[in-house]
């Protein structure tokens, strides 16, 4: 187990039910939550063994940087913010504001309304985590100067995220503090199984000096998460691939696993 994956610091939640695990749905009312990311992990030695078993090609779908922004002491991830800016290959550029086990009432109503505020459950076998994001795309450039640092970031962000941002963190003055944390490399695979019923994702990321992560995850309706994941676990040990449900985020083991490193 990766030092991150024990070492989670304590963000803001919802005081629904006693964990996170525990938490409803109805949690996020007024706005109902659009998605949830159904994932496992593997030991990144199997990734040859998958390529095979899912006669994977080798050049894959999407190739992309993740590259995310925060201070040297992490008090974004800390207070649950996630602010990342993706670098496709083939893709229109993004930049997304997240807020991962946020207080639902820290943020105005108003914004649960905007057309671009999303709202999504992450899970990983027990472990549930909410999501709120913003995001938006670019194929002007601009993201690729801020990941170079000719931008601040702030000049890159819309006014729907700067108004999330101020909300939830009370002012915007720590932009002006962030640099490049890390970047990460990742090669994602997308395609249909036909004894599968949802289309499934094989991420591979590749970490500054550590081991690669490898995740494959499905995205499903709230209704069907709980029945789709029994699905996925079940679909995997039949043809005996061994999964991972220790792991919750590649984000988080990418921080502070960084962070570790640059402590040292």
């Amino acid at each position: 187990m990766l030092p991150s994956e024990c070492s989670q610091p304590q963000l803001p939640r919802v005081a629904v039910g006693g964990s996170v695990a525990e938490m409803s749905f109805q949690t996020l009312a007024p706005k109902a939550v659009d998605q949830v990311e159904v994932k496992v992990f593997f030991d990144p030695s199997q990734f040859p063994l998958l390529a095979k078993r899912f006669q994977l090609h080798e050049r894959p779908n999407l190739e992309r940087a993740s590259c995310f922004f925060d201070t040297e002491a992490l008090q974004l991830f800390k207070a649950g913010v996630i602010l990342r800016i993706r670098l496709h290959r083939d893709a229109k550029d993004s930049l997304t504001l997240k807020l991962r086990d946020f207080d639902s009432n820290l943020i105005r109503p108003e914004l649960l309304s905007q057309s671009r505020f999303r709202l999504k459950i992450n899970r990983t076998g027990a472990h549930q985590t909410q999501i709120a994001k913003v995001e938006t795309r670019t194929s002007n450039g601009r993201l690729k100067q801020v990941v170079q640092g000719k931008k601040k970031i702030q000049e890159a962000l819309n006014p729907v995220q700067k108004q999330l941002f101020r909300q939830y963190m009370g002012s915007v003055e720590i932009l002006d503090q962030l640099k490049l944390f890390t970047m990460v490399e990742a090669r994602i695979w997308k395609w249909y199984e036909k004894t599968f019923p949802y289309r499934l994702t094989l991420e591979q990321w590749f970490l500054p000096s550590q081991k690669p992560l490898l995740e494959l995850s499905i995205k499903v309706t709230p209704a069907q998460a709980e029945i789709a994941q029994k699905q996925l676990h079940k679909w995997l040990e039949r043809q005996g691939i061994v999964y991972d449900l220790s792991k919750s985020s590649k984000t988080a083991i990418c921080l502070t696993t960084q962070n570790q490193t640059i402590s040292k």
